[in-house]
């Protein structure tokens, strides 16, 4: 009987590795203090004795076995996702001599802190605030990216108690600067101006959705940067501020499916401004010498923020790749790929400075910037709010469906090229 006694302690310490996570050894004191005492018994039969110090043997090496440096990041899809392997992931993986294996895009509303979950998670600016906040993410002190020389030398907001900003791009007015200087006796400066036909005549180019005009029209109304999405949880009390904005360019909207619909329109005159991504706007000043000018009131900005989720099993090299992802010239390679801005203001200085005025993170670009919500757009006054902008858009023009794609899909569904066709001159030696 004391053999399967043994036997079954032996097998619940097994089962115990196998769900202990490196940060939380202290749940196999138990199981190891039965171990020690058992083995302060003595056991007559010499084969049994052999039996459970092998086993012993085995209960190391397979705790050693499984926490072995392999590195799980879970990153957003498609072309953006290809990219970030081949130019971040597999460099890393090289230089730490590990394996890096990547996830598909972490949910903090359904991911649960499991084996086998993410080691590091890419997060927007909103997500990461709510997964610190739920205690998700595992909170990083400021000395703990080491490499970090200033918070200063970061985008605002890029640093957070739980999450370090890699990249940013953002939705702005583009308009073309010589029917600019035909049509408008000074050039556009303010999001007032995108809703003021009077002053600044001419079609919109934009996107079928409500997100990103809905902000737009809080902005030009007056309502402060970091107050737009305190302002439109009340939808009700703020929908005809919006409606108000909209009202004044209702017969004049051009609906387009993206930026090359937007910029084609630009270009042939069919427009006079448009909504852009700064990444569209980025690749057409690198391969056309008649890129839009960017008025950057108001423009909305898209983070993309590197976290720990509290579950890691690797947490120490999530760490190192967070420290790694800080170094500026880390982030250059997939910046020249898909034309995202760096939020180190280190890796911007590194870039040509011809096209420093196309970059959402230039200093002077995003001073009265708004920082995109995406949990906002998830919640039910963003439905509300959809319903009442699908009922304006009768007015204006039928509508088959809403765009409300994925930042992310957005921003490189037009941009994304074959490594080998990077945006060319973007980094000065590429």
């Amino acid at each position: 009987m004391e053999v399967f006694r043994r036997l079954i302690i032996i097998n619940y310490g097994l089962r115990e590795i196998r769900t202990v996570r490196l940060s939380d050894h202290f749940q196999l004191l138990p199981f190891i203090k039965e171990i020690t005492l058992l083995f302060r018994q003595p056991i007559q039969n010499p084969t049994m004795l052999s039996f459970f110090r092998a086993l012993w043997i085995f209960v190391l090496v397979f705790m050693s076995a499984a926490h072995a440096d392999n590195l799980r990041i879970s990153t957003w899809g498609g072309a953006y996702g290809e990219v970030y392997n081949a130019t971040v992931l597999q460099r890393f993986a090289r230089q730490e001599h590990t394996d890096v294996d990547r996830q598909p895009a972490w949910d903090e509303r359904t991911d649960r802190p499991v084996d086998g979950g993410p080691d590091v998670v890419e997060l927007s600016l909103s997500q990461a605030r709510q997964g610190c906040s739920d205690g998700k993410l595992m909170w990083l002190p400021p000395d703990t990216l080491s490499s970090l020389s200033t918070l200063s030398s970061f985008l605002p907001n890029a640093v957070q108690p739980c999450a370090i900003g890699q990249w940013a791009w953002g939705t702005v007015i583009g308009f073309m600067p010589e029917l600019a200087g035909e049509t408008y006796h000074q050039p556009p400066s303010l999001v007032s101006d995108f809703f003021n036909l009077q002053e600044y005549p001419g079609k919109r180019a934009i996107v079928k959705s409500p997100r990103t005009l809905a902000e737009w029209a809080l902005a030009a109304s007056g309502v402060p940067a970091d107050r737009i999405y305190a302002a439109l949880e009340q939808t009700e009390q703020v929908w005809p501020v919006i409606e108000k904005q909209l009202r004044l360019i209702e017969n004049h909207v051009v609906w387009v499916e993206n930026d090359n619909d937007a910029l084609e329109h630009l270009r042939s005159g069919l427009a006079t401004m448009a909504m852009l991504s700064t990444n569209a706007v980025l690749s057409e000043a690198l391969t056309r010498s008649n890129a839009p000018q960017v008025l950057w009131d108001a423009a909305v900005l898209e983070l993309s923020m590197l976290a720990v989720p509290s579950a890691s099993d690797n947490p120490e090299l999530a760490v190192r790749f967070l420290h790694y992802m800080t170094a500026p010239e880390n982030t250059l390679e997939f910046s020249a790929a898909l034309g995202f801005s760096p939020v180190n203001f280190e890796s911007v200085r590194l870039l040509n400075r011809r096209y420093h005025h196309y970059l959402p993170t230039m200093p002077g670009n995003f001073d009265n910037a708004i920082y995109a919500d995406v949990l906002w757009w998830r919640s039910e006054p963003a439905q509300s709010l959809v319903s009442r902008f699908a009922e304006w858009t009768v007015k204006v023009q039928s509508l088959d469906s809403l765009v409300m794609a994925s930042p992310v899909e957005i921003a490189t569904a037009e941009t994304a090229r074959p490594l080998t066709e990077r945006l060319p001159g973007f980094i000065p030696e590429l």
